[in-house]
């Protein structure tokens, strides 16, 4: 066991990534756990993505477009 102390948070994010469960000299996988001392500011934060937006309904659909151009005949 280890614990490696990284002075920028985004070294520490790489290096999770590159080592987490990869076989190092033909051992078991190493796991690779990442401890944010969030008292200090130095966090990263952890946000989940918006959802995405509802989707449209055919009247608001119709009315973003506009209506067409009037091409002859009675209007309507």
């Amino acid at each position: 066991m280890a614990i490696v102390h990284f002075a920028r948070p985004g070294d520490a994010l790489k290096a999770r990534m590159l080592y987490h469960n990869k076989i190092i000299d033909q051992r078991a996988p190493i796991k690779v756990d990442l401890i944010v001392d969030t008292t200090q500011g130095f966090g990263l934060p952890i946000t989940q993505p918006a959802p995405p937006p509802p989707p449209r309904t055919l009247l608001e659909r119709i009315d973003q477009a506009g209506r067409p151009p009037f091409r002859g005949g009675k209007p309507p």
